[in-house]
């Protein structure tokens, strides 16, 4: 479902190619046991992997010598991933590299994201501290493999393609950025029930389907006609339940501390492609659809930040105006006690722009009741040009003074309005 207007170029992600969990970053497959070899097809089974590799062993014999080992190492590749070994997998794949003699090979660097993306699930589930670095292995594949994508415009398989895109966005959360990333939540009551048709039924007022459009009940994917990738996906209690069944028992109980698994939860992410602005858009308006839909959910955070119940009908309404808004999109909210003297009311989202947040200092918003007004407008101008330390700004014939400034544990830029020349 591209936005209206669209060129044609939508392609929907394959659930069996793309199948993964938003807030745990665990696997979870909804596919049925039916993949797995009956006992009683067992001769079959077994028929058909000598005749798989008579036709591999002939397939050898028909390349170049010069070619024979790189052949036979993408097959040990391919054997070893779809046997449950990726880092043996990773280990061909990097002697791959070598044998390609530094030519463009897209295919290696997303088998290596996928097998990266396994070893980070398993060192998450033992609670290794190899887990750091293998994010940042599959960061850099994806990179790759969507470098390549974009630079030549060769999709081959541009499911793999939107895969790549969204799992580079929730690594790159998970590694502590925000450049780019939209990732929402929205926690359901419970026992709502959810479909995906609904969802899709209300994206329509955003956005104009396409006649092959394809789904799955808990996942679909589609590409904006501004480049960002949008992902929606359905976590249902009991299915995460089965999820956490597979986890080491200690951080089984940790999580369910930490996070009880009672609600279902709907996972937004967007990808930015070349305009932040308009993936803040995306969100927003794919934001809208869904709590159209859920108007008492109990939960919505954008980019872990809570959303106030209060603005969440102020934020459909500009939606459906075509207007940017503001107080959820930069997340406005106080800091500090309301009894403080250093009260400051901030942005929280600026670095997905890749800037520092911006405050004012303001005991009381009844006190001045165009500060929202005020701040949205700065940060407006600090998107498109950066607003530093000792800059000055006029806003609605105010003059501002930026300074630097130590919020907690953030370092923002504070807009302190200049008043009698000082």
């Amino acid at each position: 479902m591209p936005g209206k207007d669209d060129d044609g170029k939508f392609h929907e992600i394959d659930d069996e190619i793309f199948d993964d969990g938003e807030n745990r970053y665990f696997h979870f497959s909804g596919d049925d046991d039916e993949d797995f070899m009956d006992s009683d097809d067992g001769d079959d089974f077994f028929e058909s992997a000598e005749m798989m590799s008579e036709i591999f062993e002939t397939f050898l014999s028909l390349l170049p010598e010069d070619m024979k080992e790189y052949g036979q190492t993408a097959f040990d590749a391919v054997l070893s991933a779809g046997s449950g070994s990726p880092a043996e997998s990773n280990s061909h794949l990097r002697k791959l590299r070598k044998l390609s003699k530094g030519k463009d090979s897209p295919g290696i660097a997303l088998m290596e994201a996928r097998n990266c993306k396994a070893l980070a699930i398993a060192a998450m589930s033992e609670e290794s501290d190899e887990v750091k670095k293998i994010l940042k292995q599959e960061r850099k594949a994806l990179e790759e493999y969507i470098r390549y994508c974009d630079k030549t415009g060769i999709y081959d398989d541009f499911d793999a393609y939107l895969f790549a895109r969204v799992e580079r966005a929730k690594v790159v959360k998970m590694q502590g950025e925000d450049k780019g990333v939209f990732i929402a939540n929205i926690e359901i009551p419970e026992e709502t029930g959810f479909a995906m048709e609904d969802v899709i039924s209300s994206l329509e007022k955003y956005y104009q389907p396409l006649d092959d459009d394809q789904y799955t009940d808990t996942s679909y994917v589609f590409l904006s006609d501004n480049d960002n990738v949008i992902h929606i996906e359905y976590s249902d209690p009991a299915i995460m339940t089965e999820v956490l069944s597979a986890v080491p028992l200690p951080l089984r109980e940790k999580l369910k501390r930490e996070e009880p698994i009672t609600k279902g939860v709907i996972s937004i992410t967007v990808d930015a492609g070349h305009n932040i602005t308009s993936a803040a858009m995306d969100m927003q308006q794919v934001m809208s659809a869904v709590c159209s839909i859920f108007p008492v959910a109990d939960l919505v955070t954008l980019n872990a930040n809570y959303i106030h119940p209060s603005i969440i009908p102020v934020m459909i309404q500009e939606t459906d105006d075509n207007v940017f808004c503001d107080p959820v999109l930069f997340q406005f909210s106080y800091e500090g006690g309301s009894d403080s003297d250093h009260r400051v009311f901030r942005s929280h989202l600026a670095g997905v722009w890749g800037r520092k947040d911006l405050g004012i200092p303001m005991p009381d918003i009844d006190s001045d009741p165009d500060i929202i007004m005020h701040l949205s407008e700065a940060m407006q101008k600090h998107i498109r040009h950066a607003i530093k330390d000792g800059d000055h700004i006029e806003i609605d014939g105010r003059e501002y003074k930026a300074s630097d400034y130590k919020d907690g544990d953030d370092d923002i830029i504070l807009l302190r309005e200049k008043t009698n020349g000082r």
